[in-house]
């Protein structure tokens, strides 16, 4: 299916920079650099005036948001960390309409090297490299059955922790070989 069929798809809010407050009562705004390595941050999250937000921009728990603009093309899925929030014109906000596609699936898929491979095809601009809605409209999505999209979800995450793990194997092992070294040059000079 046609990822225009199986969402809806908005682009986030375009703001000013006098729209933003420290005011905790307004709406959060999520920008690109707020989310790092699937992980939303939320101290780096900064507000806007709610009475510049159309309704329509406004988080639910189950959308996807798609970093269009830039070097870095991401899927989140939004699960409500930040309760009403709104998005960045940085993003596509995508609402599934289909029963039959998780949005974990969904999110995974366009991580995807495939997808990944898709994206980098479709930039447009060269010094703001960005994808076009037409573009991601007409992306094609394989959706498999629902207990094979559960699947494929795990094994997913498994991956992600699976990085994860190796990353801080490898950083302790250059702490360690550091201070082996350090220690050896101290002991030399002695």
């Amino acid at each position: 299916m046609l990822l225009g069929e199986i969402a809806e798809i908005t682009t986030g809010l375009n703001y000013k920079q006098k729209d933003l407050t420290d005011n905790p009562l307004d709406i959060p705004l999520i920008q690109v650099k707020d989310i790092q390595n699937n992980t939303l941050h939320k101290n780096t999250v900064i507000n806007i005036n709610k009475e510049y937000i159309d309704k329509r921009l406004m988080l639910k728990p189950q959308d996807i948001l798609f970093a269009a603009k830039g070097n870095r093309n991401f899927a989140y899925h939004y699960q409500g960390e930040l309760g009403a929030a709104t998005p960045s014109s940085t993003f596509f906000i995508l609402r599934i309409k289909e029963n039959d596609v998780l949005p974990d699936y969904l999110t995974w898929y366009l991580n995807s090297k495939p997808a990944q491979d898709f994206f980098r095809d479709g930039v447009h601009g060269t010094f703001i490299p960005s994808i076009s809605k037409a573009v991601i409209s007409k992306m094609n999505i394989p959706i498999p059955d629902i207990e094979t999209q559960v699947m494929i979800i795990k094994l997913g995450s498994w991956q992600i922790v699976e990085k994860s793990l190796a990353e801080q194997i490898i950083n302790k092992r250059a702490i360690l070989i550091n201070e082996i070294i350090n220690r050896k040059l101290s002991n030399s000079n002695e």
